[in-house]
């Protein structure tokens, strides 16, 4: 049975820097808060950070002592929480689990840029929506820091061009959120397990080439669409 720590990690966050600086910022306040749990306690589990979805964001923990087990809630962002019971359920198999979870992701996330980095300005690459759905992309660069909300000026990015595989009517109405991005190229940066062309997106990369697939809706014709 894991238990909590009696006080939270405090990590702020100043957002009136630029998004590097700041990301940069919590992660370095995290590192030194996992340094400091690796001194006092022995472990290869404690320092790691395991998370919950919760609302609109994730409640966030990490492990500060691995036998006995004990998580430290971590005071990010909104600073969501989980149940004490549910604290108190875990188990170190459990929480190795997450870490490894966790770690995967880190990877995942650690790795989009450098993929974003070798596509050439002008290439056509697709995102998967989901469920068979895919946007078809321009890649371009960020004009200025406030234009994509993932890159800063002069960063790859994608401007949506097009909705091409399994998308239903509704998607295609000009006020659909997908289809009003294409009319308006709203530029975006999703993580780059969710693009097809990316060789390591193995989920993404089961389903049909979308660049064999005729378009639904396209930038500039959306007067075809309810």
């Amino acid at each position: 049975m894991a238990r909590l720590a009696p006080s939270s990690i405090e990590v702020h966050t100043d957002y009136s820097l630029p998004r590097k600086a700041w990301i940069a910022s919590e992660q370095a306040q995290l590192d030194a808060a996992a340094e400091e749990a690796k001194r006092v306690s022995p472990g290869g589990l404690v320092g790691e950070t395991v998370r919950w979805p919760r609302a609109d964001g994730y409640a966030v923990y990490m492990i500060v002592r691995q036998e006995p087990l004990m998580l430290a809630h971590v005071n990010i962002c909104d600073g969501y929480s989980i149940e004490s019971a549910l604290i108190r359920g875990l188990t170190l198999t459990d929480v190795r689990k997450m870490v490894e979870r966790e770690r995967a992701l880190r990877h995942f996330f650690e790795h989009t840029n450098d993929f974003y980095d070798e596509l050439e300005v002008g290439q056509v690459v697709h995102y998967h929506n989901g469920f068979k759905e895919f946007v078809r992309c321009e890649v371009v660069e960020a004009p200025d820091d406030d234009a994509c909300v993932h890159a800063e000026k002069g960063e790859r990015c994608l401007r949506p061009v097009a909705l091409v595989g399994g998308w239903g009517t509704h998607d295609l109405r000009s006020d659909g959120y997908h289809m009003k991005g294409v009319r308006e190229g709203r530029l975006f940066k999703p993580n780059a397990s969710c693009i097809y062309e990316n060789p390591e997106a193995t989920q993404v990369r089961r389903h049909e080439d979308p660049a064999q697939l005729e378009p639904l809706g396209i930038r500039g014709q959306q007067e075809m669409f309810g």
